[in-house]
C-alpha cells in the first residue's frame, strides 16, 4: 500500500473522530420547596418557590402535585401555569386547592396539639415545554406560625 494512501485514511479517521455533533443543551431539573401552606374552610392555599436552575430560561406549562401530611393525603391537583422563567430564575407560585374537611381537620389537630412541626411529603411533575418533564419529590416538615391558626411554614 502507498504510504500516502495510508496517512490520509489516518487523518480522515482522525479527524472524524475529533468532530463533534449538535450542541445539546442539558436540563437540570427545575426545583420545587414549599414556603408556606393556609387552610381555609374548605381550601389549601399554597406557597410555592420553583427554581430554574439552567443557564437558559424554561416554559413551564403546567405543575401535578400531591401533598401529604403525616400519610395522609392533603391534596392532588393539576394547575395550568405558562410560566416563562429567566435563566436561574426564581418564582413564587400561589396556588389553590379543594381539599376534604378531614384532611383540613386533621391538619388544624396538629396545630392545636402544640405540635412543632408536621411531616410532609410533596410528589411533583413539572411539565415543561419541550423538554423533559421534571420530577421532584420532597419530605419535609411544616411548622405551625404561632398565633395564626390554618398557617404553616
Amino acid at each position: 500500500m502507498n504510504k500516502t494512501f495510508v496517512i490520509a485514511i489516518l487523518l480522515a479517521l482522525v479527524s472524524a473522530a475529533c468532530t463533534s455533533g449538535p450542541i445539546q443543551v442539558r436540563l437540570q431539573q427545575p426545583s420545587l420547596q414549599i414556603e408556606s401552606l393556609r387552610a381555609g374552610d374548605d381550601r389549601v392555599h399554597l406557597g410555592l418557590l420553583l427554581h430554574n436552575p439552567n443557564d437558559h430560561a424554561i416554559l413551564v406549562e403546567g405543575l401535578q402535585a400531591v401533598l401529604e401530611i403525616d400519610g395522609m393525603r392533603l391534596l392532588e391537583r393539576d394547575w395550568m401555569l405558562g410560566l416563562a422563567m429567566d435563566p436561574r430564575g426564581r418564582e413564587r407560585l400561589n396556588l389553590q386547592a379543594d381539599v376534604q374537611a378531614s384532611a383540613l381537620q386533621a391538619l388544624r389537630e396538629f396545630q392545636a396539639s402544640g405540635a412543632r412541626t408536621v411531616p410532609y411529603r410533596l410528589r411533583a411533575e413539572i411539565q415543561l415545554r419541550g423538554q423533559r418533564n421534571g420530577r421532584v419529590e420532597q419530605p419535609g416538615f411544616l411548622h405551625p406560625v404561632p398565633g395564626q391558626p390554618g398557617n404553616f411554614r
